[in-house]
């Protein structure tokens, strides 16, 4: 009798994992609005599915029938997955076009190089341009950049130790001489360079032209809103079993508020960056730190336009930020029609909160 009441209970607890998950499968279609509890769901996708798969497990050893709830809508999430991927393999292979060439790319929030110590390591720019070295990718883009001529001349170590010939930078604000921003950096001649800011936000991207090899290509450096969560936020997060006990409910309230607003303006932001991706008369690649997950409107806005690198060539699950409980993937290389992934890959580094992403890529002919 009792367990059969536990497994009652259980099934229960199975009946809101699953409905869950189900619901976070629609976040990418509903635009965050006034209710959060759409995108906050599609961020803690990876949970529920983590939590579902374990439900699958528990029904195995009891061999019930009740494996089908969760069984199912993971079946679906796999299935759609292979699909996507093997319908990208096989337009791309299909292609007879001929080679312009070859590029590697690599996007990479490096919190400051470490310049406000985050992190004990002395070390860390040191570390970063040696993987740099190592990886030898012909463009880079990086979020959270930071340069001081005088005390830490990132730019001119970039410049001359990276092969770098040209340089795309822009700062958040120069009125202060606040050297923090974002840069794209290029072996292959600039031709044209755009800044896009937002008010009241330093999150902002980059639209860079380059000439390569006779043709040119359109590069989108993109670092989208933020969510700015405090310490106690990161602490509050992490103890989520105990959250009512221990964190009040003004500050839960004051979480949710923060999420909901950044969820919302990276939105904005996004349209903004897919207007400059329709716009283009050129092939586009568009890299950098979204701030939010494949499971979000956010994503799908650019998504619609361009094809995703790690959906076309990625393997395991790709995550690039792992500061909080759960890994996420918010860190992306997407390309567009003229372009071919050939590779697409997360560095497995701890020299920043996120890990980089490096790709390599095939221009088309026309």
């Amino acid at each position: 009798m009792i367990r059969k009441l536990i497994r009652h209970g259980v099934f229960i607890l199975n009946i809101a994992a699953a409905f869950m998950l189900a619901i976070s499968l629609l976040t990418p279609y509903i635009a965050p609005g006034r209710l959060s509890i759409f995108p906050i769901l599609g961020l803690g996708f990876p949970v529920l599915l983590i939590i579902n798969i374990l439900f699958v497990c528990y029904w195995i050893v009891f061999k019930s029938k009740r494996i089908l709830l969760s069984l199912i809508i993971i079946a679906f999430i796999t299935g759609k997955s292979f699909i996507e991927k093997k319908t990208i393999r096989n337009n791309e292979e299909t292609s007879q076009k001929s080679h312009v060439g070859n590029f590697k790319l690599l996007t990479y929030n490096v919190r400051t190089f470490n310049v406000y110590k985050r992190s004990n390591d002395e070390f860390i720019p040191e570390k970063i341009f040696d993987m740099l070295r190592s990886e030898n990718p012909d463009f880079a883009f990086f979020q959270e950049y930071y340069n001081n001529p005088v005390q830490y001349p990132m730019h001119d170590s970039l410049m001359r130790f990276q092969k770098f010939k040209y340089h795309h930078i822009t700062y958040f604000d120069t009125k202060r001489k606040i050297n923090y921003g974002i840069a794209t950096y290029s072996k292959y001649p600039i031709i044209r360079k755009e800044n896009i800011t937002f008010d009241g936000t330093s999150n902002m991207f980059l639209c860079t032209d380059i000439l390569f090899h006779g043709d040119t290509i359109r590069l989108l450096n993109c670092h989208l809103q933020s969510t700015r969560l405090s310490a106690k936020d990161r602490e509050m997060i992490q103890k989520l079993s105990d959250i009512q006990e221990k964190a009040s409910q003004e500050a839960v309230k004051g979480l949710l508020y923060r999420l909901s607003t950044a969820f919302q303006k990276r939105v904005q932001q996004a349209e903004a960056l897919a207007e400059h991706i329709e716009d283009s008369p050129y092939p586009v690649i568009c890299g950098g730190d979204m701030n939010d997950t494949p499971n979000s409107y956010t994503y799908q806005i650019i998504n619609s336009l361009l094809t995703d690198s790690f959906r076309s060539k990625g393997r395991l699950l790709g995550y690039t930020y792992k500061e909080l409980f759960f890994p996420l993937r918010i860190d992306y290389i997407f390309y567009s029609n003229r372009l071919r992934c050939n590779s697409i890959n997360t560095i497995s580094v701890k020299y920043s909160d996120h890990e980089p992403l490096i790709g390599e890529y095939t221009l088309l002919e026309k």
